[in-house]
């Protein structure tokens, strides 16, 4: 339960800031919000590492996710080929 009132508080913090929550998971594991890809001038920068890449025919796709009170943040960068 903690996890998940940790992960809402978080959620709630980002979107106050300007960036677009799109789903909370809670699961087994810590809380994940997945959220936009932020933007260039974001008013909070998240410190972010690669976890998953792949490439397709209809381009690329880049996994990106940061760690904040030990809720994962991760969203997508696309790139069109």
């Amino acid at each position: 339960m903690d996890a998940l009132t940790r992960a809402k508080r978080i959620a709630i913090t980002l979107a106050r800031h300007g960036f677009v929550v799109l789903s909370v998971i809670a699961g087994n594991r810590n809380a994940r919000i997945i959220i936009k890809q932020p933007t260039p001038n974001a008013p909070i920068a998240l410190d972010a590492a690669e976890i998953k890449y792949s490439r397709s025919a209809d381009g690329e796709e880049t996994t990106m996710a940061a760690s904040v009170e030990g809720v994962q943040i991760e969203w997508v960068i696309r790139r069109t080929s």
